[in-house]
């Protein structure tokens, strides 16, 4: 069982949306938090850099991987909707669930279809946070279709605004969130003993800014609005561009359940997709590179992005006893398959409108790939010695292959049209450019 279970009843009346807002209740949990969209969740104060520390789990659809790189620990922020519980287990949890289970695992299980019964409702909230100047709000509805008495189908949506409360040059409140998700779930009853199971879900987030800001006077002659000067609200951030993150999530998954008076045979298989969009901010580095001008289009946003994609594709076979003994065992095996895909690119702009042309040169252009196979076998055995103690011993083989792909080109790119009449533009040196970026 496990060790901390919250059920959906609970969360709505709490008003929870995020998981930050159900953690809090969670002993020896915690959240490295950089931002939304942006943070490593920390079970008993393990963590680590690289792979986080603690496996999370949609249903049967595995989030977290082992796939090295920028964004190994940043580990996907799901909405709170429709939900029937969350479990939190404190680990190790290595045996069960596996790699980036070292400190525990923590599974969001989503209510599932009702043979034989209509339902729906629908629900709106809104949200006023200090220091704010915005309001946010909340709609979210749910249906349940029965199909006959062995087939249903369970729809879901839900769409928030999340206020900002950090101020820039750019505007107020510049840290705004925008999440919409959906999702669907089909439930088949094939007969009394065996049951499939498919979900699907979709969810895109938009966040205007980086939620950071500065806690000293700083310096910033060039700013148009500060010159130096006392920051104007306490919650300032002295970017020079506009850092922006967009974020979409699709995830699949089909599940059969065989279930006995003896135990219960769980198939499992998923897809897990990530797309993640960075805009990093354009420091002064960036304005000398650029030729005088920072990369930014004309709202200020930062063309310096760093793209990630993360996919893993998963699947499962399981046996769990249900035995009247106080013998129990739990035997599967497992098989993943993971990709993960980034880079950044910079290059100088036009000084007149701080975009990249066809003339510029390219200072950095970065790629790497990262691909993960991995198979597992597992077993567990758990024995009742009294009804207040019992002892379990769980063993794992597993096979993990790991490649990795990169490629850098550092101030090779010449200008690709350049006038007859005037000189080529010479590329800096990596020497200068390690120079201009220290």
């Amino acid at each position: 069982l496990p060790e901390e279970s919250t059920g959906g009843t609970d969360l709505a009346e709490t008003g929870a949306v995020d998981f930050d807002d159900f953690m809090r209740e969670v002993p020896s949990l915690s959240i490295s938090d950089n931002g939304r969209g942006d943070k490593r969740i920390v079970m008993r104060g393990v963590s680590a850099t690289g792979s986080g520390t603690v496996g999370l789990y949609f249903d049967e659809i595995v989030m977290t991987g082992s796939a090295l790189g920028d964004d190994g620990g940043r580990q996907p922020h799901i909405k709170l909707f429709d939900m029937d519980r969350i479990e939190v287990l404190r680990g190790p949890q290595g045996t069960t669930f596996g790699s980036s289970s070292l400190s525990g695992t923590i599974r969001w299980l989503p209510r599932t279809p009702e043979y034989g019964k209509f339902s729906g409702e629908v629900g709106a909230r809104a949200t006023v946070l200090k220091e704010s100047d915005s309001t946010g709000y909340q709609y979210d509805g749910v249906i349940n279709v029965p199909l006959g008495d062995r087939v249903a189908v369970r729809l879901a949506g839900l769409h928030v605004t999340i206020p900002g409360y950090i101020d820039g040059r750019f505007g107020e409140d510049l840290d705004e969130e925008d999440t919409n998700a959906v999702r669907a779930m089909l439930g088949w009853r094939i007969t009394d003993e065996l049951e499939f199971s498919f979900l699907t879900m979709y969810q895109k987030t938009d966040l205007a800014g980086r939620t950071s800001f500065s806690t000293a006077n700083l310096d910033l002659p060039a700013s148009p609005t500060l010159n130096g000067q006392s920051f104007p609200t306490r919650y300032y951030t002295s970017d020079q561009t506009r850092p922006s993150r967009d974020e979409d999530i699709a995830m699949y998954s089909g599940k059969l359940v065989y279930s006995k008076d003896w135990g219960t045979i769980t198939a499992a298989s998923s897809l897990f997709d990530r797309d993640s969009g960075f805009a990093r901010d354009a420091g002064a580095a960036a304005e000398i590179l650029s030729v005088g001008r920072l990369h930014a289009d004309s709202d200020g946003i930062s063309l310096l992005q760093n793209p990630q994609h993360f996919r893993i594709r998963s699947s499962e076979l399981r046996f769990s006893s249900d035995w009247s003994g106080p013998l129990q065992i739990l035997l599967g095996v497992y098989n993943d398959n993971e990709d993960r895909k980034g880079g950044s690119r910079w290059a100088s702009v036009d000084p007149a409108t701080g975009v990249e042309g066809i003339d510029s040169v390219v200072f950095l252009h970065r790629l790497e790939a990262t691909h993960v196979d991995e198979q597992a076998v597992f077993r567990e055995v758990a024995w009742n010695v009294t009804d207040r103690l019992s002892a379990t011993a769980g063993l794992r083989w597993f096979d993990f292959e790991v490649s990795q792909d990169a490629s850098r080109v550092v101030d090779h790119v010449q200008p690709l049209h350049s006038n007859e009449n005037e000189d080529a533009e010479t590329p800096l040196s990596d020497g200068r450019i390690a120079e201009l970026l220290s």
